[in-house]
């Protein structure tokens, strides 16, 4: 049960092509969390953001920031892909209710630029 659940199927061209699409929209978000890239905070700044400002738990924003930059690399490359598009829903559930939805791509220490 657990290596179906884990398993992707290799062959599968437009789910390759799916991973990596998603993988390129979503790279810079966890670069900007992480490494600073692309005008985020970098992993401090984005940690006081996540722990200070919008209350959670110190292990929540850590795993928020890991799990976003490493695992698009994991989905690219077709490892553990269904636990990924797990995370990546609940995600983007979040901020399709945020209050930036409709703002730009990119956000700057919690608030959008325009």
């Amino acid at each position: 049960m657990l290596k179906k659940l884990i398993q992707t199927d290799k062959n599968n061209l437009a789910a390759l092509f799916t991973r990596v699409a998603i993988a390129i929209a979503v790279f810079p978000h966890g670069a900007q969390k992480l490494l600073g890239w692309y005008g985020g905070g970098g992993f401090e700044k984005t940690m006081y953001f996540m722990t200070q400002i919008k209350n959670l738990p110190w292990i929540l924003g850590f795993l928020v920031i890991i799990i976003e930059f490493f695992g698009v690399i994991l989905l690219a490359a077709g490892l553990h892909t269904r636990l990924m598009a797990l995370f990546f829903s609940f995600k983007f559930h979040r901020y399709h209710h945020s209050r930036y939805l409709g703002q730009w791509f990119f956000y700057e220490l919690g608030r959008c630029r325009r």
